[in-house]
């Protein structure tokens, strides 16, 4: 009788033990995170995560996330986004955000051996070289899970109406490549406390998204002593401290966590569209694509991937340079400058836009020229310093 006891004894331990060890415990618990404080607040905190919970959306694709965290090995947790995301004014890239939501991940479930972060983060982006880079940037390295970061950046768009129909390219695209997939939206602010937050939330309603607004967890408590409580959570205006990012991955994982143990909800099929569909066609202009370039004087080369990068000769000459192409729109990346500055005019369906490079700080700005039914779109460059094109923008 006794041997029998200790067996059954032994295997009640070894199950529990099993269990525990998945961490599919009360979502309460917050044990793969130590508590860290913050601004006189400890974190985890559920009460500020709660004001961070924008939509926990329909949870289907969250729960299969969570079941490959209880059974998989190896996991792909993929982020898009501009300099936030990248990382920028954390002192580590093991401190962004990314990095350490990551790493909470893996202490959770100790069946994880490995996670892939593939952060596709480029600093003073917005999403509509998101909509069109995500396919090579994240997709094809299949995540499991997608965090898209675009409430700061999308602020330069101004358009309202283009920021929904970059933000709904972008987020279609992730969810065809795999309809289980979970997508989660995530709004960082400016250092005003403003960001487009309200926008990217009508489209993650329609596609009932997860959305998390880092924004409205700490911004209450910044309010309450600016002076002391702004360079607590930022470096910079917009970028946030080691401190702001350590709190966007306790709220990221904080919401992980509340989902466990919550029955899945029906599959969702992807709805059709709110907007447009027409940035979920959007991608970038390779030398290999079949676009015909009439050229004088510009050079061009290859940039990662194989993308096309223009640059106008450096004399002081007129430089033309026409593109021919079935696509509906042309986006241009402007290689902005502090000096040598120059200007350029682009001419598409007899809509003109002259532009001049020059900028505080060096980064690449997008300016959207409709092709409409023209399908020829020209440049024309004159002056002693080189204009740089660093990418073109396509959408059909």
């Amino acid at each position: 009788m006794k041997k029998r006891i200790n067996i059954a004894l032994v295997i009640t331990v070894t199950v529990s033990l099993f269990l525990f060890c998945l961490n599919v415990n009360d979502s309460d618990d917050h044990s793969a995170i130590t508590p860290f404080e913050i601004a006189d607040f400890t974190f985890p905190n559920d009460s500020i995560f709660n004001k961070s919970l924008i939509s926990g959306g329909n949870n289907y694709r969250m729960q299969q996330f969570i079941s490959k965290c209880k059974s998989s090995k190896t996991l792909n947790v993929g982020f898009i986004g501009g300099s936030i995301t990248d990382g920028a004014a954390a002192t580590s890239k093991s401190n962004r955000f990314s990095s350490l939501f990551c790493e909470h991940i893996k202490s959770c479930f100790n069946t994880i051996e490995t996670i892939h972060e593939i952060n596709a983060g480029i600093g003073a982006t917005h999403s509509r070289f998101g909509c069109s880079r995500v396919k090579e940037d994240l997709l094809q390295h299949k995540p499991d899970l997608i965090i898209i970061e675009f409430a700061v950046n999308d602020w330069d768009i101004k358009d309202t109406s283009n920021i929904h129909k970059y933000m709904e390219g972008l987020i279609r695209q992730c969810l065809n490549h795999d309809s289980d997939v979970p997508v989660v939206l995530l709004f960082f602010a400016r250092g005003d406390g403003t960001n487009v937050q309200s926008s990217h939330i009508n489209v993650g309603l329609h596609y009932s998204l997860p959305m998390i607004s880092y924004r409205d967890a700490v911004w209450p408590i910044i309010e309450k002593n600016r002076e002391k409580n702004w360079g607590i959570f930022f470096y910079d205006d917009p970028h946030p401290s080691d401190n702001g990012h350590k709190v966007c991955a306790s709220l990221l994982y904080t919401y992980l966590k509340s989902e466990i143990d919550k029955p899945a909800s029906e599959s969702i099929a992807v709805p059709p569209c709110k907007y447009s569909d027409f940035f979920e066609k959007a991608y970038v202009l390779h030398t290999t694509d079949p676009i015909t370039i009439n050229n004088e004087n510009w050079i061009i080369e290859n940039r990662e991937m194989s993308r096309v990068k223009i640059q106008s000769d450096s004399r002081d000459s007129i430089s033309f340079l026409s593109f021919i192409t079935n696509s509906e729109e042309i986006s241009f990346g402007i290689h902005m400058q502090t000096n040598d500055t120059s200007s350029i005019l682009i001419e598409c369906n007899g809509k003109k836009n002259s532009i001049s490079n020059f900028y505080v700080f060096e980064y690449t700005r997008f300016f959207s020229m409709y092709t409409g039914n023209s399908k020829t779109c020209t440049i024309t460059h004159k002056g002693p310093h080189r204009f740089t094109i660093d990418y073109v923008l396509l959408s059909n």
